[in-house]
């Protein structure tokens, strides 16, 4: 069980978002042409590569000339602390620490990315395509067995130190399986290689399946530009990942439409996003629940669902086997045959699970951050406490201090707009009284969640 490229439907037909169109053909003879370099520059079975490429069939290509050879694809988000440059301070993000060493960096060109020199400098060797010349000669042979590790990434690191996570072909083989029969005809692709896990959550599932007939390689931008990109080329597309919360909020505060399209995302489906759902404005929406340890999704949420609520999901099959204790989630984790706790806490119900926030983990938007780190921020500009409402997939800001003046409380959102690349911010802000809050001698965080979501 060896994911190669033979797995891929040979139908699909590949767009580049430079109008360029591939069949199959073009993607092999692609995936021959860096399956040679590659073995040229000395990659072999165990060698781990960055693959630094946006949504593309050149990415598509990379993946499979790698998984063939039998090489680790790593997935790192920023690469440098957050809020800090790494230039300056030579500070790499531990997340980036623990996965190195790093073989390969692997890029069409210096200019791609604005973390090159993070990578370049981390990484033990950088290939930059535009100054290599490809051997496309037959390369079919795979070095690739079940156990050889296909992907890794981190844990989240949140609340204690984050641990390197590997998923091998032989998982990742099965999973893919199971996901294809999610999708069909026309997949949008925005971030492939962004997320953790992930890949096997929608993009590679997308690749084999039967079912699916064209992939549109996005550029990585808001939805609303990638309507933009739809409605001139007059493609009315089947199903769209959009990660993060925030883009989806943008999208369903206009009347723009993709009546065909069922939007996956990481988040939560907001209520009020439901209504556009019944109105046409998109087919669906689905959260996918999942783990960097398990990938996934192991529980979803659809918008269509009669009983629809923002915390409640559902099972799709038994390929994961879901149990909660004392209101912990534990999954088993099939080929591994591991039990992992997730640290998110949930209640069941006849087969619903109904998810109560996270036990430690802090995740908005889909953007992981130390929560004492944010509060330590909001210290130095006047008394408040931050409160976070991972339910709603919101922040909120309890301010004690009468006085405080509106341009204050914008730095302090600028602040969060900066650190988070534009994915957190204050979403709603009190002023009120400290004592009005208190459970005996302690803040009740639950009080305050529920007096902001009735504000």
């Amino acid at each position: 069980m060896v994911i190669t490229r033979q797995l891929i439907n040979k139908n699909i037909i590949y767009h580049d978002s430079d109008n360029r169109v591939y069949d199959y053909n073009g993607l092999d003879k692609l995936i021959n042409g860096y399956k040679n370099l590659l073995i040229e520059k000395g990659a072999k079975k165990g060698k781990s590569i960055v693959i630094g490429h946006s949504s593309s069939t050149a990415q598509i290509a990379l993946v499979f000339a790698c998984c063939e050879l039998g090489m680790t694809i790593v997935i790192v988000g920023t690469p440098w602390l957050k809020g800090k440059n790494f230039a300056n301070n030579n500070l790499i993000d531990p997340k980036l620490q623990i996965l190195l060493p790093i073989d390969y960096f692997i890029v069409p060109n210096k200019d791609t990315t604005g973390y090159f020199e993070v990578f370049k400098n981390t990484c033990r060797f950088t290939i930059c395509l535009d100054d290599e010349e490809l051997d496309y000669s037959d390369n079919y042979t795979v070095f690739a067995d079940n156990d050889t590790v296909f992907l890794k990434c981190t844990s989240s690191g949140t609340t204690d130190t984050p641990k390197i996570i590997v998923h091998t072909h032989e998982f990742l083989y099965k999973l893919i399986q199971r996901n294809s029969l999610n999708y069909y005809g026309k997949m949008g692709m925005l971030t492939n290689l962004a997320h953790g896990s992930s890949p096997a959550v929608y993009f590679l599932p997308g690749l084999i399946s039967k079912a699916v007939t064209d992939f549109y390689n996005l550029p990585h931008s808001d939805l609303l530009k990638v309507c933009d990109i739809l409605d001139t080329k007059n493609i009315d597309i089947d199903h769209i990942l959009v990660p993060y919360t925030i883009m989806l909020d943008n999208f369903f505060a206009t009347n723009r439409r993709l009546p065909n399209c069922i939007l996956h995302t990481l988040g939560i489906i907001r209520l009020t996003w439901v209504d556009k759902v019944k109105l046409g404005q998109v087919k669906d929406i689905v959260s996918i629940f999942g783990t960097n340890e398990t990938s996934g999704p192991f529980l979803i949420n659809k918008a269509t669902y009669d009983d629809f609520a923002e915390n409640a999901y559902r099972t799709i099959d038994n390929f994961y086997t879901v149990n909660i204790n004392s209101n912990n989630l534990y999954v088993t984790v099939p080929v591994y045959n591991s039990v992992i706790k997730t640290n998110d806490r949930f209640s069941e119900k006849e087969n619903v699970f109904f998810h109560l926030g996270r036990a430690n983990l802090y995740r908005i938007n889909d953007f992981e951050f130390n929560y004492n780190e944010y509060q330590s921020e909001v210290n130095k500009f006047f008394k408040a406490e931050l409160v976070i409402d991972t339910q709603k997939n919101r922040i909120y800001l309890a301010i004690w201090d009468k006085n405080v003046q509106t341009n204050e409380i914008e730095k302090l959102n600028n602040f969060f707009k900066d650190y988070s690349k534009g994915l957190h911010t204050i979403d709603k802000y009190a002023f009120l009284t400290y004592s009005d809050f208190l459970n005996g001698v302690k803040l009740d965080k639950e009080l305050l969640r529920v007096y902001f979501r009735n504000l």
